[in-house]
């Protein structure tokens, strides 16, 4: 016999999960689209590419080794530096400001990051799509060690939860710190489908998740805890994902690229042509 408690976690599982799934929902034409792109199936990739899509579209996740050279990564992990310059980053932690610091403009002063997205990548992004992209922003950012009492408060993306981005949104996450563990600082994600069920068992916002949803998020997150120059796309709309924790003294970095679909390829094959700044990066706002 189920107890009052299960009850009402069966119940509040099943309004969250409702909910999440209204969200996915919302943008109804942004979904035909995405789904006419992905049927039309006009760009020409290879079986390797493909079979990839299908599994990023299968997970919510893909995780990739794309073979940066150590120079390159090395020369990734010392920009970090620009995170916590004045003159290139602000602080926009929601209780700590600079628990978390952004580049404002990683192009202009991280002219490398040009060299992130090789045409595999792009091969494998454009076998999701079924059509060309482009990219609408790139971020890049450290965060910083938050005091245990302070851990059950948002700060910079630490509580479980997924974004609201269009359907058609992509994210590409690039390690740059080499101290990523899953004791610590690793982003960690629930793939698509464990997602899913959280949400139907008792996961009802970032501070609260109970009964098998809390399980789910003790037992099931895969972490992204690769050496620097590792990567993986991730459906931040479909995958719970929250970053890790740094030990005290310690940050972790790390770039993002966001994609969109695009109705042509880009003028001479440059992808980094016109990248507008992130709007969501400025003085003032909370990761």
């Amino acid at each position: 016999m189920l107890t009052q408690r299960a009850v009402r976690a069966g119940k509040m599982g099943i309004r969250a999960a409702a909910g999440h799934e209204s969200g996915l929902r919302t943008s109804r034409r942004t979904a035909r689209n995405l789904r006419s792109l992905r049927s039309d199936a006009a760009i020409d990739v290879g079986d390797s590419a493909r079979h990839r899509a299908a599994q990023l579209q299968k997970y919510g996740f893909l995780p990739l080794v794309p073979g940066y050279s150590a120079e390159l990564v090395e020369s990734l992990q010392a920009s970090m530096a620009l995170a916590d310059d004045p003159a290139t980053s602000i602080g926009m932690g929601g209780l700590i400001k600079d628990s978390v610091r952004y580049v404002v403009d990683p192009l202009a002063v991280i002219p490398r990051v040009k060299e992130l997205l090789t045409p595999e990548l792009a091969e494998i992004l454009r076998a999701w799509y079924g059509a060309e992209f482009r990219i609408a922003s790139i971020r890049a950012w450290r965060i910083a060690h938050i005091p245990e009492a302070e851990r059950g408060q948002h700060h910079y993306g630490n509580l479980w939860h997924v974004d609201g981005h269009e359907l058609d949104a992509m994210k590409l996450f690039i390690q740059v710190s080499p101290n990523a563990t899953r004791e610590g600082s690793a982003f960690r994600l629930l793939p698509a489908p464990d997602t899913h069920r959280a949400f139907c068992l008792g996961f009802v916002d970032p501070t609260h998740a109970v009964g098998p949803a809390r399980r789910i998020l003790e037992t099931k997150p895969v972490y992204f805890d690769g050496p620097p120059g590792d990567v993986a796309f991730v459906d931040t709309n479909r995958c719970l994902h929250r970053a890790g924790i740094p030990a005290e003294g310690q940050t972790r970095g790390m770039i993002q690229f966001f994609f969109k679909p695009s109705a042509s390829a880009p003028v001479d094959g440059d992808y980094f042509a016109n990248v507008p700044l992130d709007k969501n990066v400025y003085e003032g706002a909370i990761a």
